[in-house]
């Protein structure tokens, strides 16, 4: 039954991946177009290295992002043909509704994963187009990771609002920006009502979601290929 799923889930996603293939394998190379060798001397290797660091640091947003839009993609495909069919195939079939929904989404958990390998390979064709010092190291496979990671736990959330019917997805986001709205603007009346007043829950919140140990802290983590 699992490989029937996944077989299903392949069939209706494999074009789309492709896109997502070829952007996964040439944006760590874009990254580093037209970067030439380190030259000698501590200045001009100094020089060469800020570069490169700055264009990495222009095309980093788009690593994350592009996992985001792995992810959701994928867990839209997913549950695509539930949708359409009312849902009707799924209660057919002589399996438990909590069985196939973990083996649907191990499936689209398997598909996260050639993105991810095509963002390794490129990673590593970037870092061999590359001449850099002794005491500088590229992670590729770190890269690769953290970019599978992101994914997946893109694709988690997106597979859980998913599951349900689309008002019910709209209700959640909507509430959850419609709460950061509001919040940000009582922080502001609060901050005019009572000097001194400098707590933020909205910027709490957001920080505590992307900054460590909260559940989105690979997005805002370490996305370099490049380090020391």
């Amino acid at each position: 039954m699992f490989q029937q799923i996944l077989f299903t889930q392949w069939k209706s996603f494999r074009l789309g991946l492709i896109p997502f293939v070829v952007v996964a394998f040439g944006l760590p190379l874009l990254a580093v177009q037209g970067l030439g060798p380190v030259p000698e001397g501590y200045e001009g290797a100094r020089v060469a290295l800020q570069a490169l660091f700055d264009s990495w640091q222009f095309w980093l947003p788009w690593f994350p992002a592009l996992a985001v839009t792995v992810g959701a993609t994928a867990a839209l495909n997913a549950w695509s043909w539930d949708h359409k069919t009312d849902h009707i195939y799924a209660l057919s079939l002589p399996i438990s509704r909590p069985r196939y929904a973990a083996w649907k989404m191990g499936a689209g958990a398997l598909l996260v994963v050639v993105p991810a390998l095509g963002l390794w390979l490129g990673a590593l064709a970037a870092a061999a187009s590359i001449d850099i010092p002794a005491s500088v190291n590229t992670y590729p496979t770190a890269l690769a990771v953290r970019f599978f990671l992101a994914s997946l736990l893109a694709y988690s959330v997106f597979f859980a609002l998913a599951a349900g019917t689309i008002r019910t997805t709209v209700i959640v986001l909507s509430s959850f920006v419609g709460m950061l709205v509001l919040t940000g603007i009582m922080t502001d009346y609060a901050s005019a009502v009572v000097p001194g007043f400098a707590f933020n829950f909205s910027a709490w919140l957001v920080e505590s979601l992307i900054e460590w140990p909260g559940p989105f802290e690979v997005f805002s983590g370490n996305w370099s290929l490049i380090d020391v």
